[in-house]
């Protein structure tokens, strides 16, 4: 009995830590510059050092300016949205999705449409 009690105050302690981390990262999203903070603490929270998240935004932004204005485009009406949506269920088995970017799914309900 005594170790499922302290299975289950670990999974609270390391849910609560979670939640600290994710209001922590929300914090630096929306009022500083992430890297400002000191290096340890970056990895801590993004898992990734400062080097390569500045190269991945380089690479983003990149993309945005160039390709991206030409080469990629969102469904603009319902009736675009149901016809990807009907074509990837019908040929893949996935429901729900309305585009694909090299093999990334986007959900019609993803925070990034």
């Amino acid at each position: 009995m005594l170790p499922i009690f302290h299975r289950r105050l670990e999974r609270v302690r390391q849910r609560q830590e979670n939640r600290g981390l994710v209001l922590y990262r929300r914090h630096l999203r929306d009022h500083s510059n992430p890297f400002d903070i000191p290096e340890e603490r970056f990895i801590e929270l993004y898992r990734l050092n400062k080097e390569l998240a500045r190269c991945i935004q380089q690479v983003t932004q990149a993309i945005e300016t160039t390709i991206a204005i030409h080469e990629v485009t969102f469904p603009t009406s319902e009736i675009e949205h149901n016809r990807i949506k009907h074509s990837f269920m019908d040929k893949f088995g996935f429901p729900g999705v309305i585009g694909c970017v090299k093999g990334l799914l986007f959900s019609k309900y993803t925070n990034y449409l």
